[in-house]
């Protein structure tokens, strides 16, 4: 039942992308997940196109490179890639059946990380020929990805069926496509995110009932949690903006706002 109040959560989140390119005005892009569809917002001009895109299936995240918007449709097991000029649908990626993509982050131009939930896996994709380089196992139930000076993070959930097992952050080199470490963070960590000092931020959930969240912050330096803030609630999401105040989202508390150097 938890796994499923989880996965519930996930997709109800509305994921936000900002993009200022040579050809695109300043731009907002929000992914509707209930509603399967992108709405596009000139920040220039405040117009709204609401249903700018047709997504899919349990949509849980957008991410902008270049021109292209990647669009991870969990229910079905692909990475929608957009042309943002024209906002149409370019390719359809598949990851496989049954996989459950969850969260992705880039290596470069042309290669992606993405959190395979289902399959306790991140795959490396390449969105340039639409082919899978690669499978790294990592722990089970991965979902938050980070990419970061030549290392991937990415969020093991723990679930067990019945209940969390501790959470870990596993710690891929990117360029072998290897785990090379396993950091120990708090319960069922979902997102994560980098602060200006070079830390990774870990958003660690709890179980919804009787473990409420806390933010583990990791020194990158030893790959080891320096700090942890204890949060009066079940937590679901991290994002850092360049201020570096951290946004959580919360389940049931709105967006809690914290800052980082104070």
């Amino acid at each position: 039942m938890l796994r499923f109040m989880k996965l519930f959560i996930a997709f109800i989140f509305i994921s936000v992308q900002m993009i200022y390119g040579q050809n695109i005005p300043k731009s907002l892009y929000v992914v509707n997940t209930l509603g399967e569809n992108l709405s596009f917002i000139n920040l220039d001009n405040h117009s709204v196109n609401q249903n700018a895109v047709t997504l899919g299936l349990y949509t849980n995240q957008i991410k902008i490179r270049g021109d292209n918007g990647y669009v991870i449709n969990s229910g079905l097991n692909e990475l929608q890639v957009i042309d943002l000029q024209s906002l149409t649908t370019t390719n359809r990626i598949s990851l496989g059946t049954g996989t459950n993509p969850y969260n992705m982050d880039f290596i470069n131009d042309s290669l992606a990380a993405v959190s395979l939930l289902f399959n306790n896996e991140v795959a490396f994709v390449n969105v340039n020929s639409g082919q899978i380089d690669q499978y790294v196992t990592v722990g089970l139930g991965p979902e938050g990805v980070k990419y970061y000076n030549g290392k991937i993070y990415v969020t093991n959930t723990n679930f067990n069926g019945s209940g969390y097992d501790p959470g870990t952050v596993a710690v891929i080199d990117a360029a072998t496509q290897t785990v090379i470490d396993t950091i120990a963070v708090g319960m069922n960590p979902q997102s994560v995110d980098i602060d200006a000092n070079g830390n990774l931020i870990v958003a660690c959930t709890g179980d919804y009932v009787s473990v409420l969240g806390q933010v583990d912050i990791i020194d990158l330096s030893a790959d080891t949690v320096s700090n942890s803030i204890l949060l009066n609630s079940s937590i679901t999401s991290v994002a850092i903006n360049s201020n570096n105040k951290m946004y959580i989202g919360t389940f049931g508390f709105g967006i809690m706002v914290y800052n980082l150097t104070t």
